[in-house]
């Protein structure tokens, strides 16, 4: 029976993106003692293309000792256990508890140097993406379970074993209410270039793509998991169009409120689960949703709710992906769900970078659909 800290393969590239994360941001404390010694580094870029799935586990467990041989060039504690983050996070391709090791030799790093080991645990939880910290809490307490990295060893000893408890302790306190994650992400949710749209030419794409596809002025919009209320605020700003903007985070539905005080119209926001919204059936012009319906419990079923949203001659607009760490759903996938209650549907594929402030290699597309 395989130990319960190997999690899924699906899951360890979740993780695997995470760990390297964690171990990328101390890697200098490597590097400036060994910088002719890139095995840290390929361990990490490694750790990279295993999340997008571009590396077997196979192939990667076979390499999984190499940059934790690279310690022996670090002439300082610090530098030691930046390798040893790297090659946490290469390991995550064999067990995902890996994860957690190179969340804490990243942490003990960066307490051997200025920055300190709270403040990177602090970083590593705000910048843990709620697919992974989903996937890190089905690993067993550190100590519980003796058949992997997570038993009685090295890491559960020392300074390594309160960052790992630390850590488990926040997934554990954030389980029962994944709000209380999304109201973390709100703090730099904006920092996206296609979340806050701050660049005036990555705005101007999007206000291109939308307001024909919706036509007129003044139509009544429902923007579903809203987050931060940028595509709200946007749509009422350029299309006068009335916008009600759903978000289950309480945090996110406030910061869009503030985003929006100065709007006319002025959208309203509301806390509410997207999956079923309190809104009313049949009262919406449009429904609009961007990178929600994957995450829902029941992408049909939520879909259904949605369509009953809307007036008999409404509009269903969808962006939607499959991302390189395995989560989203397929262009192919997202298509079947919306033909099965409507006649009309049409498909794009939606990688130009002028949206997302960069090129991207995940499957990204828009559906719009009519009666």
């Amino acid at each position: 029976m395989p130990s319960p800290q190997s999690l899924s393969e699906e899951d360890r590239r979740r993780v695997a993106a995470w760990a390297a994360d964690c171990a990328e941001r101390v890697l200098h404390l490597f590097e400036a003692e060994a910088p002719a010694d890139d095995r840290p580094r390929n361990a990490i870029a490694r750790a990279r293309a295993f999340a997008r799935g571009e590396l077997s586990t196979a192939g990667e467990i076979r390499q999984r000792f190499v940059a934790g041989r690279a310690a022996h060039s670090a002439t300082s504690p610090a530098g030691v256990a930046a390798a040893r983050a790297a090659a946490q996070a290469a390991g995550v391709a064999h067990m995902g508890a890996h994860a957690l090791g190179a969340a804490a030799y990243a942490a003990r790093a960066a307490g051997f140097a200025a920055d300190g080991a709270v403040h990177e645990l602090e970083w590593q939880l705000a910048h843990l993406s709620p697919e992974a910290a989903i996937a890190l809490r089905q690993l067993p307490p550190l100590g519980d379970d003796t058949a992997g990295p997570l038993g009685p060893g090295l890491l559960a000893s020392g300074d390594l074993g309160e960052h790992i408890r630390r850590i488990q302790a926040d997934l554990l306190r954030t389980r029962d209410d994944p709000r209380t994650l999304w109201d973390a992400e709100a703090e730099t949710f904006d920092d996206a270039p296609d979340h806050g749209l701050l660049d005036p030419d990555i705005r101007r794409a999007w206000a291109h793509l939308l307001l024909p596809l919706i036509g007129g002025r003044g139509r009544r919009i429902a923007d579903l998991g809203c987050g931060t209320g940028t595509l709200s605020v946007l749509l009422a700003t350029e299309g006068g169009h009335l916008v009600t903007g759903v978000d289950f985070s309480p945090e996110m539905v406030r910061r869009a409120r503030e985003k929006a005080s100065d709007t006319a119209p002025e959208p309203e926001f509301i806390v509410g689960d997207a999956a079923d919204p309190p809104l009313p059936l049949g009262g919406f012009d449009v429904v609009l949703s961007r990178h929600v319906l994957w995450a829902m419990p029941d992408p049909a079923t939520a879909l259904q709710t949605w369509l009953d949203l809307l007036t008999p001659t409404g509009i269903l607009i969808l962006v939607e992906g499959q991302w390189h760490t395995g989560v989203g759903l397929s262009a192919e996938e997202c298509f079947a769900l919306v033909s099965a209650s409507r006649k009309n549907v049409e498909i794009r594929m939606f990688d130009d970078p002028a949206y997302w402030g960069g090129p991207v290699s995940d499957e990204r597309y828009l559906i719009v659909s009519t009666p």
